[in-house]
Formats: C-alpha cells, sequence, structure tokens
C-alpha cells in the first residue's frame, strides 16, 4: 500500500511537472510568437511610410507640373515632365505606376441615350439594358465599387477597361435623377426640393434654343444659387474626359453620338476621331487645340462637356514584392474656396486630395 502511494505520488509529481513545462514552453512560444508579430508589425508600418512618403512625391510631381508647364498647365498628357521623373522610384526594387481614372465611362452617372445611340449598347450584357441600369441606380443608390455593384450589367473585363467609379457629375451631362440623388445627399434636403432641382435640370436641357441648353461653368453658381457651395465640385460643369488619355473606343462613340446642339453638323465629323488620336501620338493636346479644331461651337456645345484636356481623377500605386500602396486623389478645381481635407497643393493653386487608401502587405 506504501509502495503504491509512492509511486503513485511521482507519477503525480511527473506529471505536474510535464505540464509546467510544456506551460513553460507555451509561454514561452506564446512570448516569441507576440514578439515576432510586434516586430512584423513595425516592419509593415515601415514599408507603409516608406510607401506613402512616394506617394506624396507623385502627389507633388502633379501638382509641379500644373504650376511648371508654360506652355499647357491646364492640360495633362504623356509627353509632360511627369512621366520621366516620377519613374525614377525612390525606394529600391519599387515600381511606381501612375494612370488617369477618370476619363472613363461612370455607369453611375450614365445617362440611357449615350447607350442606345451609340455602340455603348454592346457593353450592356445581354440580359440588361439602359432602363435596367436606371430602376437599379434609383433602388440599389451608387457605389464607386463599380466592380461589384454594376456586376450584373457588365462584365469584369468591361468593366476593368472602360468604366470608372471615380468622376464628378458634369451637371449637363449626368443622368438628371442621379443628379437629383446626389443633391440631396450633399445638401441634406427633402425630395422634393431634389425633384425642383431635377426639374430645373431638365428644363435647361428641354430649351427650344439650343445655345440655352447648356449650364457653363461660369453660370453654374448662378443656377446652383446657395446650394454652389455643397455641389461644387462634386457637380461641376467641367470636361469629364481627358483627350490626351481617353480610349480609342470611348472617343470615338463620344464623337460619333448624335449631339442636338450641333446646328447643322449634327453629327461631328468622324475624322475627328483619327485626328486626336495621331495628334496626342506627336504632342500634347489642350483645350485650346479642340476649340480650334471642333467647330463652330466646341464651348457652348455639349462635346465640349465631354472633351478636355485635364485629368481629375488620378490612380497612384507602389509596389515592392508582396507590398502595394494604392492612393486615389482628386484634382479640385483651382476656384473652388474649400477644398476640404488638402493633401498637398501647388504654388498655383492645383489642389489634389486623397480620398482612397489601400495598403497590402
Amino acid at each position: 500500500m506504501t509502495n503504491n502511494s509512492r509511486g503513485f505520488s511521482y507519477f503525480t509529481v511527473l506529471i505536474v511537472l510535464l505540464l509546467i513545462s510544456v506551460l513553460f514552453i507555451g509561454v514561452s512560444t506564446f512570448s516569441h510568437m507576440v514578439a515576432r508579430t510586434s516586430v512584423i508589425i513595425s516592419e509593415i508600418q515601415e514599408v507603409k511610410e516608406e510607401f506613402v512618403k512616394e506617394a506624396e512625391r507623385a502627389v507633388n510631381l502633379l501638382c509641379k507640373e500644373a504650376a511648371s508647364d508654360s506652355d499647357s498647365p491646364e492640360a495633362d498628357s504623356v509627353h509632360d515632365n511627369i512621366w520621366k521623373e516620377i519613374r525614377f522610384c525612390q525606394i529600391p526594387e519599387a515600381k511606381i505606376t501612375l494612370e488617369d481614372i477618370s476619363s472613363r465611362l461612370n455607369p453611375n452617372w450614365m445617362i440611357r441615350t449615350l447607350f442606345s445611340k451609340t455602340e455603348f449598347k454592346d457593353l450592356l450584357n445581354p440580359d440588361k439594358s439602359p432602363d435596367d441600369l436606371q430602376s437599379f441606380r434609383e433602388k440599389q443608390g451608387l457605389s464607386v465599387n463599380i466592380n461589384y455593384h454594376y456586376r450584373d450589367f457588365f462584365s469584369e473585363e468591361n468593366l476593368e477597361k472602360y468604366f470608372t467609379g471615380y468622376s464628378y457629375f458634369n451637371i449637363n451631362l449626368s443622368d438628371e435623377f442621379v443628379l437629383a440623388a446626389v443633391f440631396m445627399e450633399r445638401t441634406g434636403k427633402s425630395e422634393n426640393e431634389a425633384e425642383n432641382f431635377r426639374l430645373n435640370v431638365q428644363n435647361h436641357r428641354l430649351a427650344q434654343d439650343p445655345l440655352k441648353r447648356l449650364i457653363l461653368h461660369k453660370d453654374l453658381e448662378q443656377f446652383l444659387k446657395q446650394d454652389f457651395e455643397l455641389l461644387y465640385p462634386v457637380i461641376n460643369a467641367h470636361p469629364l474626359f481627358n483627350v490626351n488619355f481617353i480610349d480609342k473606343d470611348i472617343l470615338k462613340e463620344i464623337i460619333n453620338y448624335p449631339y442636338p446642339d450641333q446646328g447643322e453638323n449634327k453629327r461631328i465629323s468622324p475624322t475627328l476621331t483619327s485626328w486626336i488620336l495621331d495628334q496626342r501620338e506627336q504632342q500634347e493636346l489642350t483645350e485650346k487645340d479642340l476649340k480650334n479644331t471642333i467647330k463652330p461651337r466646341y464651348e457652348k456645345a455639349r462635346i465640349g462637356q465631354f472633351l478636355g484636356a485635364k485629368t481629375w481623377f488620378w490612380r497612384i500605386t507602389i509596389a515592392k514584392n508582396s507590398s502595394a500602396l494604392v492612393w486615389i486623389v482628386a484634382r479640385v478645381p483651382e476656384n473652388t474656396e474649400d477644398a476640404g481635407d488638402i493633401e498637398t497643393q501647388s504654388s498655383n493653386g492645383v489642389y489634389y486630395i486623397l480620398i482612397e487608401e489601400r495598403f497590402s502587405e
């Protein structure tokens, strides 16, 4: 009995010692894991900070380009000096890319006739129509995440190549019901007030005199009245697309669109597409070039609301190995008094706002 008790006690002590040993090893391992995790987090943070500095350099170069390009400060193109400077990334073995992402179609604002009267209708999935898209937006709202939000309307390939969720809402080109939704969201006003705003936009578009169908930038503040500061520049009258970067298929359809305000020129010469594509390979195109080429009334015609020479939204990507930082920055029009959370600005008053940041490790 005594021997058995001692033996039992021995095994009990042994098990307890083993458990203590395992516990000690476990605590040690856990402590090591915590320490290692802290090191990894610190390293990731250092990488991100390094990437952020490079992204800030890219934004400063964009500002510098707008300020220093004396020949065409209001135009962005592949002929600008920024493309020479930006490729010299300050991070060894890292790659930086800059991409115009606003000179594309935005399913958030596109009007139905832009589909029905152009080949853009072929971009819709076979079982969807422009009316379906209109109804969907009214029920489900708008989203910058177009790859998910509009996945039932467009193929993944078409969304990637031709569309964007990043653009302003041109008051002359955007769907009027979408404009009403943006109006209500930005001002906090009632549905009735938003409907009155929509009807005012509609009345302009239906004016008998073609020259009065557009709300020009110089008249926008008067039209928006007390809501101007809340709505501008989200709603504006600036050209949407930069002809120096716009996809050739989009450009062709925008030019072939039957504009009702072209007077005798119901359709603009199709040779304009080839002219733009040829010229932009050789030199930077400016709005002055467009005014001299698109006649008789570029400034007071709807095509002048589509085609300009300025990029409004850029995507900056810095990547190294498995790490990547993506910045989406928006250019704020120069006469915007309250530019909000401004990240940087140039000496001539050009502002860029960081509107989205994504970092992956």
